[in-house]
């Protein structure tokens, strides 16, 4: 008997290998969608517990969400990977977006933390029956140093997310090993970012201006928000 050719073994290999990956691809599909039932019962169950609690609970319990959905959906990746019998590049496709996954929830519950803290701070000094002075500068730097704090915490995650890939990895050592020129666009283009940051945090300690001051710029008055 001749032998089969090549590219038509190879074809056959696919065709024989392809319900194995559908039903693969099912079940991964199906354990995502049971996490999700999971995750919103959890918070269904969550908001009525803490039904007659503090409202500041309840407004974190909705904040955290979606980075727990994230959490829900990164836990059935983990959980159900090991059991399926999926390609190599599939599985390496599947892992780095549960690394991403990882990282994102990080930075986005390190984001949620840090208004809900700041939220409750800032109730504590009422600013709706005419603020002193002390209570407008503390809000006004509470403000501040959270936005700061936002904007730090949105580029770490960014960036850690980035590092993630190959390419940006081989592209930074690249960088870094030729810190010349290339260092200097870069400290260009950060200028804008960091003079904004130095700034605002020049605002937060030194109380120029304060939330609720009335100021006056070419003859137009308002006050500052």
């Amino acid at each position: 008997m001749d032998e089969i050719p090549a590219p038509i073994n190879m074809v056959t290999g696919l065709i024989d290998r392809i319900p194995n990956e559908i039903e693969a691809l099912a079940l991964l599909c199906g354990s995502i969608a049971i996490f999700l039932l999971l995750h919103g019962f959890a918070f269904a169950l969550a908001l009525r517990l803490t039904a007659d609690k503090s409202p500041i609970l309840q407004s974190l319990i909705r904040r955290a969400r979606r980075p727990m959905r994230l959490a829900f959906v990164l836990a059935s990746l983990v959980i159900t990977l090991p059991y399926l019998n999926l390609p190599y590049g599939w599985e390496r496709m599947l892992a780095h977006t549960a690394q991403v996954l990882m990282i994102v929830i990080i930075g986005w519950t390190a984001y949620i933390l840090v208004n809900h803290f700041t939220d409750r701070s800032i109730l504590r000094h009422r600013m709706d029956e005419e603020p002193g002075l002390e209570t407008r500068k503390y809000v006004t730097q509470v403000k501040v140093l959270r936005r700061i704090a936002n904007i730090v915490l949105i580029l770490l995650t960014s960036i850690a997310v980035l590092l993630t890939f190959d390419g940006v990895q081989e592209y930074g050592a690249s960088l870094l090993a030729s810190a010349g020129a290339a260092g200097l666009v870069l400290g260009l283009a950060a200028r804008p970012v960091l003079a904004n940051v130095i700034a605002g945090i020049q605002i937060a300690l030194t109380q120029p201006i304060r939330i609720e001051d009335v100021v006056i710029v070419e003859g137009e008055w308002g006050w500052i928000e």
